[in-house]
């Protein structure tokens, strides 16, 4: 696995620091955020994608940034803009709807955002489907390590269609329902 740069490890410290803050100060001790942000942070096929998406974005198409440093950047932003919503006393649709937590909701923004770039890996067009596909499994496979019981299905299944819905809709050319994205 390739090292780590400053400025990525730097939007790392960031964002553990601001979802510390979310768990303490507004999830109700519910400290799913953080136990995916560790698991996240620390995924080598999730790495492995945002560092060869970077490099076809960049070497083989002429494009910008698509990368861990870019990735980590959107999930920063968005994790600030739902906190900020939360403080403001908007709720989530999750929350509205009565079906989900606002910790899942920032477990859906975090995962989204960590992934929504994941099918540069392929090329530009159509991308935001391309990394809804590669990134399903890599979805099911840390929900169902973090949430394993049988009673989580529900919530897991909630957690991933949000995130997949992110994914999808981040470059708006398709229509997004929740607010959360």
């Amino acid at each position: 696995m390739e090292s780590k740069s400053q400025k990525e490890i730097q939007v790392e410290e960031k964002i553990t620091d601001l979802v510390t803050k979310i768990v303490e100060e507004q999830t109700s001790g519910d400290d799913l955020p953080i136990r995916l942000w560790n698991n996240l942070r620390n995924h080598q096929e999730i790495a492995a994608i945002q560092n060869y998406a970077n490099m076809v974005s960049i070497g083989r198409l002429g494009l910008n940034d698509h990368g861990p440093v870019h990735m980590k950047t959107v999930c920063r932003n968005a994790l600030k803009m739902l906190s900020i919503l939360y403080t403001a006393g908007m709720q989530t649709s999750l929350e509205k709807e009565n079906i989900g937590t606002f910790a899942d909701s920032v477990a859906a923004v975090m995962i989204a955002s960590l992934l929504h770039d994941s099918g540069m890996t392929i090329g530009r067009s159509g991308h935001e489907l391309y990394s809804a596909i590669i990134s399903y499994p890599i979805i099911e496979k840390v929900l169902l390590q973090l949430l394993p019981e049988d009673s989580d299905i529900l919530r897991r299944t909630i957690i991933r269609s949000i995130a997949i819905e992110g994914i999808v809709g981040h470059m708006a050319t398709l229509p997004v329902h929740s607010v959360e994205i």
